[in-house]
């Protein structure tokens, strides 16, 4: 068995994600740029790596930095797969993966990109010829760039906590600045055929006037109230950006939490996963299908979820890279 290193980034739903392998013993799980971080020093990283002058020139010495990225504390001889996450492209930028190749003999090294906003800002040939291998959550991406498919993985949440009656009938909870038209039409749309809905919007510099009560704005909502709220719910809202495919993280939690889905990916049904008694497809507001809605709640259980949990995304890595093969 390798050992694990993920270079990783430290959202709140991040931490939740990969949570089932975090503590294991082949797995150091890392969001700090530093192992060993103070304020003095990160403001010295931080200066070298992300000031306006090293966005200019490549400001030389940032090797310096390389053995405090990570502490090895695995103390074996077994082989590493290093995986990094978007947020750390100005250290991989910076000459880190060169570094780990010389200190760590055959390590594999692969970048994981869980967001397509920030996929697009990198260039895929120079990242293939960088990485063993690079995964990407959207279909159209990966095959536009050759690089693999992977899905979103997840680890259920607050698992000591249980509910016996799911009020809502529909829950949105994201940042929606960019879609509330949408999520307001919906809204009003559930809302008028006396269903109940759990609606807390974020993103907003400032508050539209909204009408409707079943609406809450906030500056953000923490992780493990949003998964409380899911914990009560019977359908979740997923919305997609257009021209995209993939399964969003919304999809991960509607399953981990036994709820159906209400979507306008209309490319689920081709997930194995899928079925019309639990996945619901719209187009726009006036799409919504409000007897799915209405239908009385049964827990779902949905099938092939344990391939979307960080524990497989171990297991593929280790096939994809052959690590036992030497």
């Amino acid at each position: 068995m390798p050992n694990f290193v993920f270079f990783a980034s430290d959202e709140d739903y991040m931490h939740v994600a990969y949570a089932d392998i975090v503590n294991r013993n082949d797995v150091a799980y890392q969001t700090e740029f530093l192992y060993n971080s103070t304020k003095i020093r990160r403001l010295l990283l931080l200066a070298h790596y992300y000031s306006k002058m090293s966005n200019i020139v490549n400001v030389p010495f940032r090797s310096i930095w390389y053995s405090q990225h990570y502490k090895d504390e695995f103390n074996n001889n077994q082989k590493f797969i290093f995986l990094f996450f978007f947020k750390w492209h100005k250290i991989f930028d910076g000459g880190y993966i060169r570094y780990l190749r010389k200190k760590y003999p055959g390590c594999k090294c692969v970048l994981f990109l869980q967001d397509i906003n920030n996929a697009k800002k990198l260039n895929m040939e120079a990242e293939k010829k960088r990485f063993d291998h690079i995964m990407v959550f959207e279909k159209n991406f990966a095959l536009e760039h050759g690089i693999e498919y992977y899905p979103l993985v997840y680890s259920e949440g607050l698992k000591g906590v249980h509910y016996t009656y799911r009020p809502y009938d529909l829950t949105f909870v994201g940042y929606a600045k960019t879609r509330y038209s949408l999520v307001k039409e919906i809204c009003d749309k559930i809302t008028e055929n006396k269903l109940v809905g759990c609606f807390y919007l974020s993103g907003f510099d400032d508050i539209p006037i909204c009408d409707n009560p079943q609406i809450h704005f906030v500056k953000r909502i923490a992780y493990d109230d949003n998964i409380k709220l899911l914990k009560r719910s019977k359908c979740i809202l997923d919305i997609v950006p257009s021209n995209t495919n993939c399964n969003t993280l919304r999809v991960s939690e509607a399953m981990y939490y036994k709820t159906k889905i209400l979507t306008n990916n209309k490319h689920i049904v081709e997930e194995k996963y899928y079925n019309p008694e639990y996945i619901s497809i719209y187009k726009d507001s006036s799409d919504i299908d409000i007897e799915f809605l209405k239908k009385k709640y049964v827990e779902v259980n949905y099938p092939y979820k344990e391939e979307i949990s960080p524990v497989a995304l171990l297991k593929h890595l280790e096939k994809v890279l052959n690590i036992n093969d030497g």
